[in-house]
């Protein structure tokens, strides 16, 4: 029985011991191939959610109950836009904002018709929040499956759009209009008195209303782009330069008496104060032509050049 038992098995590995072989080795490959797998590190999926009421800036978020009657405000006005419904839309503006972005109606029937020259569709991200000002960035761009693919650039346009919280009433404002504060500051000597009255301020920037009188019978020249520095508005972030594409001169003749806007980049949420405004090359001149060749002969018969600084705390 043993030798015959022996003979059995031996017979069955010489017919099947190949095959047996071969699954024994994919088997060790498999186990092998199953270990590695099983000790490589994770890689991490990266999860994107689309959460349009929490800032960008800070992880700040917009308070739950108004976030649905925020993008209802946007989508309204979004829709009178479309519609062309200019009365619709400029009703929904705060009544700040369309006096101080568009007190001429006219003004803001362009921008609709500029913006929304065909049917568009947006989307919005909150940016930041500050005290009760809501800032969102808008982004609005043409409505692919109304106009249909073309091989035309898809342009877009994009703005912030503001909501004020006043004592739990909704107000928006567009062009990153936050609004105008009182000033009330006066500076006055023998030469010149300088009244600065309010500031607008957008998100983005800020725009100081600043009326110069001239109480000589000479030029004041305070920039006129011949020197660095001549305007700065001093400010615990540093000392910043009017901004802007067409910065108007600011020079002021005998007798007159001129209102000058000057911008200064200053994003609303930054923190610090705004410590002054500093004229610091102002001329008294009694001459004055603008140009290169008669400058150094007016500066040398200046009737003075001094600096002065308005205090904006």
């Amino acid at each position: 029985m043993k030798a015959n038992t022996r003979i059995k098995i031996r017979n069955f590995f010489k017919r099947y011991g190949k095959i047996i072989l071969i699954v024994l080795g994919v088997w060790a490959v498999l186990l092998v191939i199953n270990y590695i797998l099983g000790h490589m590190p994770k890689q991490e999926v990266p999860i994107t959610t689309y959460e349009p009421h929490k800032a960008v800036m800070d992880d700040s978020e917009v308070p739950k109950q108004y976030q649905d009657p925020i993008e209802d405000i946007i989508k309204n006005f979004m829709d009178a836009c479309n519609a062309k419904d200019y009365d619709k839309a400029y009703s929904m503006l705060s009544k700040d904002c369309q006096e101080n972005v568009y007190p001429n109606k006219s003004d803001f029937e362009m921008y609709v018709d500029s913006v929304f020259d065909q049917k568009k569709i947006y989307n919005i991200q909150n940016f930041s929040n500050k005290d009760d000002y809501y800032i969102y960035d808008v982004t609005i761009l043409n409505d692919i499956m109304t106009s249909g693919l073309t091989n035309e650039v898809l342009e877009t346009y994009e703005e912030s759009f503001v909501i004020k919280n006043e004592n739990g009433n909704l107000k928006l404002s567009i062009r990153g209009y936050i609004g105008n504060n009182i000033v009330d500051q006066m500076y006055e000597d023998d030469y010149l008195k300088i009244t600065i009255d309010e500031v607008k301020i957008n998100y983005e920037t800020m725009t100081y209303s600043v009326k110069i009188r001239n109480k000589t019978d000479d030029v004041v020249v305070i920039e006129d782009f011949s020197e660095k520095n001549e305007v700065i508005l001093n400010t615990d972030w540093g000392e910043r330069k009017p901004y802007g594409l067409f910065i108007e001169p600011i020079v002021v003749r005998t007798g007159e008496t001129k209102v000058f806007e000057i911008t200064f980049t200053r994003y609303y949420d930054e923190v610090g104060d705004v410590n002054s405004l500093d004229f610091r090359n102002v001329r008294i001149l009694k001459s004055y032509t603008g140009t290169e060749e008669t400058r150094q002969e007016e500066l040398d018969n200046a009737t003075k050049i001094y600096s002065l600084s308005l205090d904006l705390k």
